[in-house]
């Protein structure tokens, strides 16, 4: 499969391969990041003190 299929098929990357490699590898290194985070009691500390910097805006 083409990276120009898979791009174009996600609304909010850019169309073309090259423009679109930065985004995807971000949104795929963040998710994995909020995943172990969120479920992972050994890192729990980690989202507490994200809500405690960001308490106002949640």
């Amino acid at each position: 499969m083409q990276i120009d299929y898979a791009c174009a098929s996600i609304p909010i990357l850019p169309d073309t391969g090259v423009e679109c490699l930065a985004p995807l590898f971000f949104f795929i290194i963040f998710i994995g990041f909020v995943f172990i985070v969120v479920m992972s009691e050994k890192y729990r500390y980690m989202a507490e003190w994200l809500l405690k910097m960001f308490d106002g805006w949640f």
